[in-house]
């Protein structure tokens, strides 16, 4: 209600904005969770390119 009278709008619609905002937010940290770092992607394809003796020799999972 105070948002809305600071932003001269009606209360639904400020509704309609935060939520769409949050929605926004929530995806996005969504998104952050599942990306792979550059760092992780290329040991990720060291291991596939010789064939999975990259991990013994990783010192990742000492």
């Amino acid at each position: 209600k105070e948002l809305a009278g600071k932003e001269k709008k009606s209360r639904s619609k400020v509704v309609k904005e935060l939520i769409r905002e949050s929605l926004r937010n929530k995806k996005r940290s969504e998104l952050e969770k599942i990306a792979i770092s550059s760092k992780n992607l290329k040991f990720l394809k060291g291991i596939v390119s010789l064939g999975g003796n990259a991990l013994k020799d990783s010192n990742l999972f000492l």
